[in-house]
């Protein structure tokens, strides 16, 4: 790790067990301002903004009993592909391990008035900063955060501002408590989280989360890459994690719009998709998911999900009817007659809810009246497998209260046995994956 000297600006590099307590920074660059590794290697410091940022940051650390300091724009060599990527894949606990992160706002002017804490002086926007990719982690690794001005006056510390950092972010504040507590929220959650956040680079909307899902993964700036990087982040996800709220997602119509003109791919309609979102702004409704309910059992193991480079073959899962056709397992009859009748039952209900196209996750959604809402996808069947249809759309069912005595809600091995009795065939689902544009 390359650290800077916050008395004499010089750069010392420290081998992973001797590295010492450091601030670090957390900042928005400005095109064609910032020093880099090589800016300051070769002494071309001093013509541009980013010198004084350096300078500033350094006796900002200083005064608060700081040696070290660490800043991304030169303490990283961008021109070694190995150190950037070693970077990149430890950049947010570099941000953790930090005894302090201090935030620069560029474009904010510190107002008498609280509500205006973060807005772009002479604008009712909030700073760029809050709308950059990898400023994401920046805000929630730190143990200890603190914000400055454009001029660097002391604005407060994230723990001081954590009401109005929820306000502008969307990010429920018992996340915003530094270190690792956010990762209890569920993938879509934190998704959401970037899905209003841009990067200069489309690759880098995957490699900012790395962090953000404690994964590793190796970087690559490549033309293919540009369009394979956060499909290939979900893909390590689901290797890692199996949590289904990363299927709920829904693409904004915008995207279609875009989508459909941009190009066509035979055999797709203009609604659908695969599993995996194309981009974070389809989570932009999902922040508040959560994975708290009555999970649904899955036939075979959990293992048995399989992905391809075309393909994510989820396992198979009952079939689940709305609370109005759901049945009691004390009706199910024992005898031959009973038997019979229940099965041609239950093919009708079936084949009149269409709930082969349906396919229901262990994800929920709390309504405004506090009640769960099970996430549901709609798909649809299509040469080589599923496609995600409706893909704008979630299918949201209400939990009934007395979930012990309904069949969609049956324990697993009682589902088993209904589905055996009742000769009802359980469907895997293999749901295609459209290549990238």
């Amino acid at each position: 790790m390359r650290l800077l000297h916050t008395t004499n600006i010089r750069q010392q590099e420290f081998s992973d067990g001797e590295i010492p307590k450091y601030a670090i920074l957390s900042h928005r660059w400005v095109e064609n301002e910032e020093i880099s590794y090589q800016d300051f290697k070769e002494g071309r410091l001093l013509d541009r903004s980013g010198w004084a940022k350096i300078q500033q940051s350094c006796k900002i650390a200083k005064g608060l009993n700081h040696d070290w300091i660490w800043i991304d724009t030169c303490c990283i060599d961008k021109s070694s592909s190995t150190e950037l990527s070693e970077a990149i894949n430890s950049m947010f606990y570099w941000y953790r391990n930090a005894e302090i992160c201090l935030t620069y706002l560029c474009d904010v002017r510190k107002d008498s008035d609280p509500a205006r804490i973060f807005k772009i002086k002479g604008s009712s926007e909030d700073s760029e900063w809050f709308r950059r990719g990898w400023t994401l982690q920046e805000l929630l690794a730190p143990q200890q955060l603190s914000f400055y001005d454009l001029e660097w006056n002391y604005l407060g510390t994230r723990s001081e501002l954590v009401n109005e950092l929820q306000t502008v972010t969307g990010i429920d504040n018992k996340y915003l408590q530094g270190g690792t507590t956010f990762r209890s929220a569920c993938i879509a959650t934190r998704m959401s989280w970037m899905a209003n956040r841009t990067t200069k680079r489309k690759e880098d909307l995957a490699y900012s989360l790395l962090g953000i899902f404690n994964l590793a993964m190796p970087i690559s700036y490549s033309q293919g890459e540009r369009e394979h990087a956060f499909e290939r982040l979900q893909k390590i996800l689901l290797e890692k994690s199996y949590d289904e709220s990363l299927f709920a997602w829904r693409m904004p119509h915008d995207f279609i719009e875009a989508k459909s003109q941009s190009w066509e791919l035979d055999g797709w309609c203009r609604d659908e998709w695969g599993l995996l979102a194309p981009h974070p702004c389809c989570f932009a409704e999902s922040q508040h998911f959560t994975l708290v309910g009555e999970a649904i059992g899955r036939f075979g193991p959990q293992d048995s999900l399989a992905i391809t480079k075309e393909s994510v073959n989820l396992p198979p899962t009952p079939l689940i009817f709305k609370k109005r056709v759901a049945l009691p397992l004390w009706t199910i009859p024992g005898v031959l007659v009973g038997h019979t009748i229940a099965a041609v039952i239950m093919r009708q209900l079936v084949k009149h809810e269409g709930l082969r196209n349906i396919y229901p996750l262990n994800c929920w959604q709390r309504g405004e009246d506090g009640k769960l809402h099970r996430v549901q996808l709609y798909l649809r069947p299509g040469r080589g497998g599923y496609r995600r249809c409706r893909s704008a759309e979630l299918r949201l069912d209400e939990v009934p209260r007395s979930v012990r005595n309904m069949m969609r809600y049956a324990k697993p091995m009682e589902q088993v046995s209904i589905y055996r009795l009742l000769m009802v065939k359980v469907l895997a689902f293999r749901v295609l994956q459209p290549p990238p544009a």
